[in-house]
């Protein structure tokens, strides 16, 4: 039910968003291999839809059409500071 509300591009940009990332950390066990996440936090965390996600779809779009084309593109420069 959920991401039937939402595109796949813009569930793409948060989950790769800097914020939740920083999120995802707080309430990640850090391990050897990376960090290991719980299900209680991450199914209460509520995403509000507004009306101006066009910027950010649009860039993911972009980023995602280059890594298909090379996968080893530098994309870091689109990210915002």
């Amino acid at each position: 039910m959920f991401l039937r509300k939402y595109l796949s591009s813009e569930i793409t940009a948060l989950l790769n968003s800097r914020l939740l990332d920083f999120y995802f950390k707080s309430y990640g066990k850090l391990m050897d291999y990376g960090y290991e996440y719980y299900p209680g936090p991450f199914g209460q965390l509520r995403v509000k839809k507004t009306d101006n996600q066009k910027p950010i779809i649009t860039i993911v779009d972009q980023i995602l059409a280059l890594k298909k084309d090379n996968p080893k593109a530098d994309t870091s420069s689109w990210k915002p500071k």
